[in-house]
């Protein structure tokens, strides 16, 4: 998953809602169709309260299936994952290993231009602003294709996508902390303004970058800052 996106808290939150959403409607069916047949006698109703439950039901377990194996990195652990990677490894005998890696190939001369190139994005255009972006929307600022941005920068960068990201995000956030511009703004509001979308992550990955917590940072450097004045 961080290989791909550069929030992945929302993910998981939008799975949780859909899910307790299915179960709301579900139980608000049982409770209208048990009022009707309290209301009204079962003969004289329109419709058969049997089956539009089984229909709700039916309708909400096929969407939990679908939507659990379309979150299967979400939902299942990681060490589970590996496994199923290397069961498919075996069983095709290494081949769809093989021939991902020939796609995402990077010609040893472009590479010094690609990573200048996305360095000098990354540095006048800040597209890590957007919490939404993605490898996919970002290969595409630089005209390569997704699975080459990410040979980029896990073969010859050596990191993920996800803290290539959230590593430009961190520095914006110290920039603004430092800059009395933003002295208006809280700690969080400047996370948001930096291309955070969660409060819980922004202070993990801060405090995992900079080993110390957002709020210590701050106090820090403007403690700093006083002693200069």
């Amino acid at each position: 998953m961080e290989h791909y996106y550069s929030n992945t808290s929302g993910i998981d939150l939008i799975w949780i809602k859909k899910l307790l959403y299915g179960g709301i409607i579900v139980i608000s069916l049982d409770i209208f169709t048990t009022i009707m047949e309290l209301l009204i006698d079962e003969k004289e109703l329109p419709f058969n309260s049997f089956y539009v439950i089984a229909i709700g039901v039916s309708v909400f377990v096929g969407y939990v299936g679908y939507y659990g194996i379309m979150q299967s990195k979400v939902l299942l652990p990681e060490f589970l994952l590996k496994d199923t990677f290397d069961i498919e490894k075996k069983s095709s005998g290494g081949t769809a290993v093989k021939e991902q890696k020939k796609g995402e190939e990077i010609d040893a001369s472009e590479v010094k231009e690609q990573i200048g190139l996305l360095k000098k994005i990354m540095r006048e255009d800040k597209p890590f602003l957007d919490p939404n972006i993605s490898l996919k929307s970002l290969a595409s600022l630089i005209s390569i294709t997704d699975k080459k941005l990410s040979a980029l920068l896990n073969q010859y960068m050596n990191i993920s996508f996800y803290d290539y990201i959230n590593g430009y995000r961190v520095e914006e956030v110290k920039k603004k902390i430092n800059d009395r511009t933003f002295d208006h703004l809280t700690l969080l509001a400047i996370a948001y303004d930096s291309g955070f979308n969660s409060k819980t992550s922004f202070n993990r990955i801060f405090k995992k970058i900079e080993g110390i917590s957002p709020s210590e940072y701050k106090k820090l450097h403007s403690d700093s800052n006083t002693k200069q004045l």
